[in-house]
């Protein structure tokens, strides 16, 4: 999803000028006052661009009770990832403000190497729970683990036992409105991680009740963001 910048690029606060930051501020607000000087305020052009969302998770109508839920995708490291995605959420929100319920994202790296995006201007979202983090090589490697979970994990293994796994889960036979989900998700993996191996056209072909689709396999996953 794209988030794209209205006519006008830049948003402009009240002036330009500068000028010292008066302790009545913090005053207002119950905070305490710096020793002076310790601000100078000023006011700051920010000019947007376009930004797109890897998934959005929409509640049904009549469904007021659940949130908005942002989620997105991390497979390397990229120091202004939480910047950017943090962005694309607030100017997501400010583009559509008949929005009248809460939201909650959650980011998914492969592990935490992949998780390296500058923290600390945003520590307070994770702290409230807001933003929620998941590192697919630390699900559980348990059988018992939910069918999703299993499926999840298959991003992170490597070739061979990737094979192993995904085989495991379609003898499981999923339920109906994740079995057509799950073969997309099992062959795009597969095919990734080892385009050309036998065993990959095997386990992607064994247990389908229907054609392996031949369009193009997408690796969006792991494409870079600007």
């Amino acid at each position: 999803m794209t988030i794209m910048p209205p006519k006008s690029a830049t948003i402009r606060a009240s002036s330009p000028r500068e000028k010292r930051l008066d302790a009545t501020i913090f005053e207002l607000a119950g905070l305490p006052v710096p020793a002076n000087p310790a601000y100078r305020f000023r006011a700051e052009e920010i000019k947007q661009t376009a930004f797109r969302l890897d998934g959005l998770l929409q509640p049904e109508t009549g469904r007021d009770d659940l949130p908005l839920i942002f989620v997105e995708t991390q497979f390397y490291p990229k120091p202004d990832f939480y910047a950017r995605w943090l962005a694309a959420i607030f100017l997501y929100l400010y583009r559509h403000p008949g929005i009248a319920r809460p939201w909650s994202a959650i980011a998914v790296f492969p592990d935490r190497a992949a998780d390296t995006g500058r923290l600390i201007p945003y520590e307070p979202l994770l702290q409230c729970g807001l933003v929620h983090r998941v590192y697919l090589a630390e699900l559980p490697d348990d059988p018992s683990a939910s069918f999703g979970t299993r499926l999840a994990r298959l991003a992170v293994l490597d070739a061979t036992r990737a094979v192993e796994e995904a085989r495991a889960l379609l003898a499981q036979q999923p339920p109906d409105h994740q079995r057509d989900l799950a073969i997309d998700l099992i062959e795009t993996i597969l095919v990734y991680n080892s385009p050309n191996s036998p065993e990959t056209r095997s386990a992607s072909c064994s247990s389908s009740p229907r054609p392996i689709s031949r369009r193009p396999v997408s690796t969006r996953r792991c494409s870079r963001k600007d």
